[in-house]
Parts: C-alpha cells; structure tokens; sequence
C-alpha cells in the first residue's frame, strides 16, 4: 500500500515538472529539415563521410 502511494506520488511529481516545459516546447514550432555531410579525417586510415538527414530542432528551455 505504501509503495503504490509513493509511486502514484512520484508519477504526479514527474508530471507536474515535465508539463510546463512541454507547453513551451510546444510553442516553437515544428523541426526543420536537416540534410548536411561533411568529411572526417585521421580517426581510421582513410576518409569517413559523415552524411546528416532528418529533422532538427533546438529547444529554448526556459531559466537557461
């Protein structure tokens, strides 16, 4: 009984802290394309292209 109090206390904790950052997320607007590829060289004995292709985006976290 104890134990399903402090987890059903620690679930509305965690909800409580996560929900006003996910409201700001929210508000910046979706992820922008990102395709980029650019050389690496000197970690193996030939040259390894690193090619980016997906979505992106950067979150402003409030306090930061």
């Amino acid at each position: 009984m104890r134990r399903s109090i402090a987890l059903v206390c620690g679930v509305i904790l965690t909800l409580c802290a996560v929900g006003p950052m996910t409201n700001a997320v929210a508000q910046q607007g979706p992820p922008e394309h990102l395709t980029d590829s650019f050389p690496v060289e000197g970690i193996c004995e030939f040259p390894v292209l690193v090619e980016l292709n997906g979505k992106a985006k950067t979150i402003e976290l409030p306090g930061w």
